[in-house]
């Protein structure tokens, strides 16, 4: 016993150094700051928040005590989720030793452990891991309801009993109240019951009291049941299409290694976690009670999975809500692994019988090998997870400083997403100018038009950042207002975030002031161009406009690069992008149409005083510019910077 303690002790420490390792390296992403500024109110108004949000407020009341207690930064924010994360894999070990025994409760443990969806979400303030939290305890009180119904003392089971019912029914209803895709365990759990029931061949009493149990939770929902009813539908979203097939393997995938991993890498790892849960069944180690908790795993594992097909809901922003079905995996490949175990020394004791040798350590090879194939993969994805910027939630802490290290008096800043605002103020908590965009979705042109008109009318540059883009602005009118009204002068990714910069213009014309006839190519003239100014300060923002035409249909896509070089044709600044900031790629023009074609060319702020010449030219894809009867490119003007 004090072996398994000890060894149980050493797996909750494992769990919890993944699960605050790096903790604090990565900014809030959206819903993530969405936590941290609804944490900061009273509860009435947490409540008045989640009424309007498309999840229940527990977990917002959970993290506004914790957040009181350690602090409001990332590391104490996201620390509660790792502590429940901690919980779980021990939850996921007293569900082991109730199902199985202690050797697969330990191992389950351990994969709970080490499990990179579990550790991913872990570190994330969000509701997710207390959502799986109370998914595992209801359907451990569910599982000591099931296994003791039958055997106890009648003058000892009324009284345990009603400590189970009561466990059951208050961590069934707190899950109702942290996440709506806690129903789903709910519909497990019934079918599990309702076999149980058959099988046993109960009387009315035990199903009068499951509806009970189950009357019970929903009458300590019922409060909020109206909000659910209004809340959920809107859950429904066109999904993406997808193969089913793959799609299914892609969801096996983040079950086994979480999401900062490709399914295509992890091939050899996936049929080894499948091997495992396939080992689950052999007949060596199977008693009816085995059996049964085996195939009440599978129901809690595979339900869920259905669902989410079967609703239409498959999409990679959904999988997450399948941490409800993750303890059942862990458990399912635990027991797995100790029954492959088990089979190996039978088959060790039954060759050394026959005088064959000792092929121990083949057999041991035949069990371990997956194994190792499982451990190298989890190793791999968590490696990403920590390392990895490919896969680091979007950056609204680099956002905000890189706005803070250029922001002056004239700026605005523009959320073109609304559900911005909470995450960005988070880092930037001067709100006197942060302007969040289209508040009625999706926004229409005409909307757009007239908010921006505004806007550019009181400042001299606009810092816009652009976050989920189809839901808000489907058509992308605020983006096409900007780049034909305004000067982009850059734009930089920051995950799935991007954050591009404005000047409004001094003066702006739809006319060249400087007439050119210029050819490119076979097709594309340059036919023009006006410049705001030939004086530049450092740190401002020329403002330079291309007239573009095409004289025949131009089947290739071309992007125009425009230079400032020094006296020896050392680059200062440049831009390069397609036409219209993106949106009007050479192979839309049509013939005799004039684009307007709008830079915004920054001058560094370190840059040496003198004089500059602005070059401009096209080039495809390939890198390939186009020519002009006098070379690749076309000297514009020069300008002065001071």
């Amino acid at each position: 016993m004090k072996r398994t303690f000890g060894i149980l002790l050493a797996i909750l420490a494992f769990a919890a150094i993944l699960r605050f390792f790096q903790l604090d390296a990565q900014s809030f992403w959206n819903d993530e700051g969405t936590s941290a500024r609804v944490a900061e109110r009273s509860l009435p108004l947490i409540t008045a928040a989640a009424i309007g949000d498309i999840h229940p407020p527990l977990y917002y009341y959970a993290l506004h005590f914790w957040r009181g207690v350690f602090g409001e930064s990332e590391r104490p924010l996201r620390s509660l989720s790792a502590v429940l994360g901690v919980v779980l894999v021990w939850l996921i070990y007293l569900l082991g030793v109730k199902l199985f025994d202690e050797s697969a409760a330990l191992v389950a443990a351990f994969i709970a452990a080490a499990n990179p969806f579990q550790v991913y979400y872990s570190q994330e303030a969000r509701m997710y891991m207390l959502l799986a939290v109370w998914a595992a305890a209801s359907t451990y009180f569910l599982v000591i309801r099931l296994q003791t119904a039958d055997d106890r003392p009648q003058a000892v089971s009324g009284q345990r009993s009603a400590v189970t019912d009561a466990g059951y029914v208050l961590t069934a209803a707190a899950g109702m109240y942290t996440h709506y895709a806690f129903p789903f365990v709910l519909v497990v759990h019934n079918l599990i019951t309702i076999v149980w029931l058959i099988a046993r061949r109960k009387g009315w009493r035990k199903w009068a009291t499951w509806i009970g149990l189950q009357a019970a939770v929903a009458v300590l929902y019922l409060p909020w049941l109206g909000v659910a009813l209004q809340r959920l539908p809107e859950w429904k979203s066109p999904a993406p299409a997808y193969q089913l097939g793959l799609a299914l393997l892609d969801t096996f995938r983040w079950f086994a290694f979480g999401r900062t991993i490709q399914t295509a890498s992890v091939t050899a790892g996936l049929g080894a976690a499948a091997l495992f849960v396939l080992a689950a069944f052999l007949p060596s180690r199977s008693t009816l009670h085995t059996l049964c908790s085996t195939l009440l795993l599978l129901a809690w594992w595979l339900t869920p999975v259905i669902l989410i097909f079967a609703f239409g809901l498959y999409k990679e922003a959904y999988l997450k809500f399948l941490l409800v079905c993750s303890p059942a995996f862990c458990l399912l490949v635990a027991h797995g692994i100790v029954s492959a175990w088990h089979v190996a020394k039978n088959v060790v004791w039954f060759e050394e019988l026959k005088g064959a040798g000792s092929p121990t350590q083949f057999w041991q090879a035949l069990v371990a090998l997956p194994l190792v194939f499982m451990a190298l993969f989890t190793l791999q994805s968590l490696s990403k997870l920590y390392f990895d910027p490919t896969y680091a939630r979007d950056d609204y802490r680099g956002i905000a400083q890189r706005i803070q290290q250029d922001e002056r008096s004239g700026d605005a800043i523009l959320l073109e997403a609304p559900n911005q605002w909470e995450t960005f103020t988070y880092y930037h908590r001067d709100e006197s100018n942060v302007f969040p965009l289209g508040r009625v979705r999706p926004v229409t042109e005409q909307a757009a038009a007239d908010e921006l008109s505004q806007l550019t009318s009181r400042y001299k540059r606009l810092f816009v950042l652009y976050w989920a883009e189809t839901e808000p602005d489907p058509n992308r009118y605020v983006e096409r207002w900007l780049d034909a009204n305004t000067y982009k002068a850059s734009e930089a990714w920051y995950g799935t975030a991007r954050l591009a910069v404005y000047a409004v213009p001094v003066a702006r014309s739809d006319q060249p002031d400087h007439a050119l006839d210029i050819r490119f190519g076979d097709s594309i003239r340059l036919t023009g161009y006006s410049l705001a100014g030939e004086n530049a300060t450092t740190g401002d923002i020329l403002q330079l406009a291309l007239f573009w035409k095409a004289d025949a249909p131009i089947a290739a896509r071309y992007k125009v690069f425009v230079h400032v070089l020094d006296a020896s044709d050392s680059m200062l600044t440049q831009v390069d992008r397609e036409p219209g900031g993106g949106l009007v790629p050479t192979t839309i023009w049509q013939p005799g149409q004039v684009i307007v074609d709008r830079y915004g060319i920054p001058i560094p702020t370190g840059a040496k005083p003198g004089r500059y010449r602005i070059v401009v030219g096209l080039y495809s894809f390939d890198n390939v510019r186009l020519n002009t009867p006098d070379g690749d490119q076309v000297i514009l003007a020069e300008i002065t910077v001071q």
